[in-house]
């Protein structure tokens, strides 16, 4: 049986897997045709990261990997390992070390997405002289990263917004708790 104080965490954590999977299906249906990388599932497990800190992110990360892994070419599970494990330095970064701003969330998607794009360039471009190799990485994933951390306020102000409509009751890592009354 669930108890009262519960329901609010439940129903955000809900609403942030749908969101997931929806943003999943845009990007694994609609573009993964595009001439550039689009990646929104990138600022999107940065932005849940940052909020719901290391283990959701962790656990978040790894559905959004799983979710991304459905259509990428290379070993089953890679990106969900890869994702999740990131998840988890985003969130505890955040939780010990820096203050969960909109530029950090920016340096952390880039970062993120870069790890994201070399694991990608190592099993899609092994065998690939060093030339074409960088003209491939200078025209193709290097406007994707772009474009993917331009996209990050479309996932950071919805995440930010469903994390402070829905907090945990009682929570000392709630940014409303954190207010003065």
């Amino acid at each position: 049986m669930l108890h009262k104080e519960n329901r609010p965490l439940i129903l955000r954590r809900g609403m942030l897997v749908l969101l997931v999977l929806l943003t999943g299906v845009l990007q694994n249906v609609f573009l993964s045709g595009a001439a550039v990388p689009l990646m929104p599932l990138v600022p999107l497990t940065v932005s849940i990261a940052l909020f719901e800190k290391e283990f959701a992110g962790f656990f978040f990360g790894i559905l959004a990997g799983a979710v991304y892994d459905a259509a990428a070419s290379g070993p089953d599970g890679l990106y969900a390992f890869l994702f999740g494990l990131l998840a988890l330095l985003v969130g505890l970064v955040s939780h010990y070390v820096i203050r969960n701003t909109l530029i950090t969330a920016a340096l952390s998607t880039a970062a993120f997405g870069l790890a994201v794009f070399a694991a990608g360039a190592l099993i899609n471009l092994r065998g690939m002289r060093l030339g074409p190799l960088m003209y491939y990485l200078n025209f193709r994933y290097l406007p994707g990263l772009l474009v993917t951390v331009a996209l990050l306020p479309f996932f950071y102000f919805p995440v930010r917004r469903i994390r402070l409509m829905l907090p945990r009751s009682g929570s000392r890592h709630d940014p409303v708790s954190f207010t003065r009354k």
